[in-house]
């Protein structure tokens, strides 16, 4: 029979392997990024991760969410006029390689927050150099057309630059473009109006042209099958004029036929 004493040192030893097992023991929620890092470097990661972590590994946690920013800039053209830009950013942490340990290196505890205003500022800054830039080099019917074109520049220039903060670019989107000057912007309206003004009239002219030639054209092959028709009554009228007249002298040469032989009798 084992000692009572050895016994409750026993369940002693179990309780306190259990207790410390419970410490290396590591669960993640299922919108949450869990890092194992080991002597500096990552050696675990993924989002609701759970595993046991080594005695002196280090562990970090944030939310795996998609962050969304938004920015507005404003900068002269080559025309030196003023050109607002309001765009969105949206991002996540870069799932890709060591991504999350770069994000936690670069970012820290910001992750963690609901608003991760570091990262945002960052971000916000830097699409805002860009943006100053390409209105500076572009003029303002390219900066209202061209959207597309300072959208592809904010993310190729920066695609790169955050994949080093860990930050993967979900997507760039360029909401609004506003010229600053009111009256540049009633003038630029005033000639787009008029543009359109005079196109439309052109379009008017053109329609009715083709209108006009349409029903020339129609009167036109009206007036030919008209003639046609009393062409043919012309020619019906003189084939039944000659058949009549033909018909009667046929008839009027018969009754002096009779009309002699009533005298010889």
């Amino acid at each position: 029979m084992i000692p009572l004493a050895v016994l409750l040192a026993t369940v002693r030893g179990l309780t306190t392997a259990f207790d410390y097992l419970k410490t290396l023991y590591v669960s993640g929620s299922a919108n949450e990024w869990v890092l194992i890092m080991k002597n500096g470097e990552m050696s675990r990661a993924g989002v609701g991760l759970t595993c046991f972590k080594g005695p002196f590994d280090q562990v970090a946690k944030f939310p795996s969410r998609v962050n969304k920013v938004e920015f507005n800039t404003q900068q002269v053209t080559k025309e030196m006029q003023g050109v607002s830009v309001s765009g969105i950013i949206v991002w996540s942490i870069n799932r890709n390689g060591d991504g999350p340990y770069a994000a936690y290196k670069n970012l820290g505890n910001d992750l963690a927050h609901t608003v991760p205003k570091t990262a945002n500022d960052n971000l916000v800054s830097m699409a805002s150099a860009i943006v100053r830039s390409c209105i500076a080099n572009s003029t303002i019917d390219e900066m209202l057309r061209n959207r597309k074109v300072v959208r592809d520049a904010i993310r190729k220039e920066m695609f790169e630059v955050v994949k080093g903060w860990g930050v993967w670019l979900e997507t760039i989107e360029i909401t609004d473009v506003k010229i600053s000057s009111g009256s540049l912007f009633k003038d630029l309206q005033a000639d787009f109006r008029e543009s359109k003004r005079k196109e439309a009239e052109v379009q008017t002219m053109i329609i009715e042209n083709e209108i006009y030639e349409f029903q020339t054209e129609v009167d036109k092959q009206n007036d030919i099958k008209e003639k046609d028709v009393t062409q043919k009554r012309a020619e019906f009228k003189r084939d039944n004029d000659y058949k009549f007249n033909e018909v009667k002298l046929d008839m009027q040469a018969k009754l002096e036929v009779i009309k002699q032989e009533k005298v010889q009798i």
